[in-house]
């Protein structure tokens, strides 16, 4: 076994230290008013490095999934983070590019684009594309999504059903949360099992949480490909209506991630 794979039985001071400050930076970047994904996503990136070695400690509390609590993340958003910016390392993908088609729907740290570093005629048309020529982006992304079609069996979810099957799970999920709360006795194998039930629900919840604001995204997304559409065509009124309408949905529907 390696050192850099061995499993650390007692973490030591200095290490603790570091894994505690690349939360705080997290937690700085996610909490700035104009927040970077990708600063956030290279900070999860070396977290998940350095909690490698406690992933099966359970006393250290240093594991990945604890520290990205401790950040006040949901597993989900970590995940979404972490892997863009991998992908953005990895491929060598200048970040206004991977924002640019993003922002029209294409992610390219998705399974679908596993195979982009081999496909020359994509690599070159990210090389080529100019961010600010609006039209070059979308050509670009409706040719990614050409080369690289959603894998079958998989379809396209429809983002508004989706944010209403999530809401409703996440509904569900945090009321099964306070009614496990509200177990008390005297046995104490009856207090460890409701203790570990809770740890579960809680995560459940905080995966729910992830994936209902991802979804929110992208509804936004779509939302945005319309209004420039009715722009275009002279529908400034109707493309204002859409905006506040979706603007509403969104600070009526917004969660945040509950970490206890």
């Amino acid at each position: 076994m390696s050192k850099a794979t061995q499993v650390v039985d007692t973490p030591t001071a200095d290490v603790s230290a570091i894994i505690g400050q690349t939360i705080n930076k997290i937690v700085a970047f996610s909490t700035a008013t104009n927040t970077n994904t990708f600063d956030c996503g290279r900070e999860l990136s070396s977290l998940k490095a350095l909690t490698a070695p406690y992933e099966k400690d359970a006393k250290s509390g240093l594991s990945y999934n604890a520290s990205v609590k401790k950040a006040g993340l949901s597993h989900g958003t970590a995940e979404l983070w972490r892997t863009q910016y991998e992908t953005l390392v990895e491929r060598n993908i200048p970040e206004p590019v991977f924002t640019a088609l993003v922002r029209k729907g294409v992610n390219l740290s998705s399974d679908r684009f596993e195979e982009l570093g081999e496909h020359a005629e994509a690599m070159k048309a990210l090389q080529e594309m100019t961010v600010a020529d609006e039209p070059s982006v979308w050509l670009v992304a409706e040719a990614l999504r050409k080369w690289f079609p959603t894998p079958k069996g998989e379809g396209t979810k429809d983002p508004t059903a989706e944010v209403a099957r999530i809401k409703a799970e996440l509904q569900e999920a945090k009321a099964d949360l306070d009614g496990i709360a509200g177990i008390s006795s005297d046995d104490p194998r009856v207090s460890k099992l409701a203790a570990a039930e809770q740890k579960r629900i809680q995560s459940k919840v905080d995966d729910l949480t992830g994936e209902f604001n991802e979804e929110l995204v992208t509804l936004a997304f779509l939302v945005r490909k319309v209004i420039v559409g009715l722009l275009q065509i002279g529908e400034g009124e109707k493309a204002r209506e859409v905006s506040k309408t979706i603007s509403e949905l969104v600070q009526q529907n917004g969660t945040k991630s509950k970490t206890k």
